[in-house]
């Protein structure tokens, strides 16, 4: 048993006797009466942490990336797409069909989650020409009604993503039109006027949710490398988020909570770019606060990579953290500089997560995709599961040290796993290309593995061909 469990199984154990006729143990020296064997085996099952695991579901998405031109002029489009299916393009944002398909799939396949993460980037890659203000918050208005409609009952912990504000990635570290606006729209969802000052001060919040756990939505967008504002003003602290960050999590291991940490730009290196997401200096600090509450911390989930994709914090050479991007419901591929071939190309994903309520540990993932291709030609949408994880990547379970097992096993060379983490990486949508299924030479997958195990840039550019890094483990 961890000593998260053990801690939980003690409190609530000592309750427990402390109301059974059994509390006083010396009458288990007497003649056992029926009563007294019955507070006798509660007492080894729960001392023993042989208990009943109280699990939930919650649903993760990311990334809808709605394009409203998608049936007229298609301003998402980084490609000619003439022939652009209901269901979507691979050069090109969603169209509404595709917002709702997913949508829709969220509630057939699970309506009665326990709640839902939606890690943000709900606008489309158009030029701020052509875009506005009011164009990117009636977006973000229709699918929060989207989302409302179909899982009325259900709470939604959303966060901003990079292009949901106008101008796009300029978040600014103080009170605006924008954040007010989606308050809003939100504060439903948050359900504590309590969070409002955050919320209008960096868009950030956090809610303690029925089951004990905390939930912790953060505004990374603020550390983004395109966020110029950021730059320009030599913020060390925007919007003071890391002091909140600090505070919160502190307050939080005070009262024996677990948290839930939400955001959409990703602290790591983009193993393509060999470069951070964020800023250095914020992704540098963003680190040393997750590794210095990791004891407290049951999951972190992000957005904005549009693939598939885990990395790994490590403390004292130890796995000790997890962070799970999800994959994201527009097809649109990327081009890296805005010329060559493009990244390669990936299908819609949604995200089901099996989680202990009391530990906030997750326990299963259940990755689903859209073969929109597919979809196109039949007129009609198919949403299947992609994998389930553990049970797919042979792992034990979902905790750090399996991970770092994981990690290891791809190291090798023909190693299975990273061929199916590299095909699973797009979504199924990669199939045949080259890129992707012949990618087992160490030089090809040197800088995924690296990525994988070395959160921070400079043990990154240390990491060898091994996948190890030589600098000493960050932490």
């Amino acid at each position: 048993m961890s000593s998260v469990q053990l801690l939980y199984y003690s409190k609530y154990s000592t309750a427990i006797l402390s109301i059974l006729p059994c509390k006083d143990q010396t009458r288990l020296n007497r003649t056992t009466t029926i009563m007294e064997t019955v507070c006798l085996a509660i007492t080894v099952i729960l001392y023993t942490g042989f208990v009943y695991s109280d699990d939930g579901w919650f649903w993760h998405v990311t990334d809808f990336h709605y394009d409203p031109t998608y049936l007229d002029v298609a301003l998402s489009c980084n490609r000619n797409a003439s022939e652009r299916g209901e269901f979507g393009h691979s050069w090109c944002d969603s169209p509404w069909k595709l917002v709702t398909s997913s949508i829709d799939a969220m509630r057939e396949k699970a309506p009665d989650v326990d709640f839902i993460i939606w890690t943000g980037d709900s606008t489309p890659h158009i030029k701020d020409n052509v875009a506005s203000h009011d164009m990117y918050r009636d977006i973000v208005r229709n699918i929060t009604q989207e989302l409302k409609s179909k899982f009325n009952s259900t709470p939604v912990y959303p966060v901003f993503g990079n292009h949901d504000y106008y101008p796009a990635h300029q978040f600014p570290p103080n009170n605006n039109l924008m954040y007010n606006e989606i308050y809003e729209e939100w504060k439903d969802w948050i359900n504590d006027d309590g969070q409002k000052t955050n919320f209008q001060k960096g868009a950030y919040y956090t809610v303690k949710i029925s089951t004990g756990l905390r939930m912790m939505s953060l505004n990374t967008n603020l550390y983004y490398r395109s966020d110029k504002i950021s730059w320009l003003y030599r913020y060390s602290d925007p919007a003071e988020q890391f002091q909140w960050m600090a505070e919160t999590l502190q307050h939080a291991k005070n009262n024996s909570e677990r948290v839930i940490i939400m955001s959409h730009v990703p602290p790591g290196v983009i193993p393509t770019e060999k470069a951070t997401w964020m800023y250095p200096q914020f992704n540098h600090r963003f680190n040393e606060i997750m590794l210095e509450y990791s004891d407290i911390i049951a999951g972190l989930y992000f957005g904005h990579e549009h693939v598939d994709n885990f990395r790994i914090y490590y403390k004292s050479g130890s796995p000790v953290l997890v962070h799970l991007c999800a994959p994201s419901v527009t097809p649109w591929t990327y081009i890296p500089g805005g010329h060559g071939d493009g990244e390669p190309t990936r299908n819609p994903g949604i995200r089901l997560v099996r989680y202990d309520r009391m530990t906030g540990q997750p326990h299963e993932i259940r990755q689903y995709y859209l073969d929109f291709k597919l979809s196109n030609v039949n007129k009609v949408a198919n949403w299947t599961l992609e994998y389930s994880m553990p049970a797919d990547y042979q792992m034990t379970d979902l905790t750090p040290s399996s991970f770092h097992g994981l990690l290891e096993r791809m190291k090798s060379n023909g190693s299975p796993e990273f061929t199916n983490y590299a095909m699973r990486r797009y979504i199924g949508g990669a199939l045949n290309d080259l890129r992707v299924t012949h990618c087992s030479s160490q030089a090809c997958k040197k800088p995924f593995i690296c990525s994988i195990g070395n959160v921070d840039l400079a043990e990154f550019e240390f990491c060898d061909s091994d996948g190890n890094s030589r600098k000493p483990a960050f932490g």
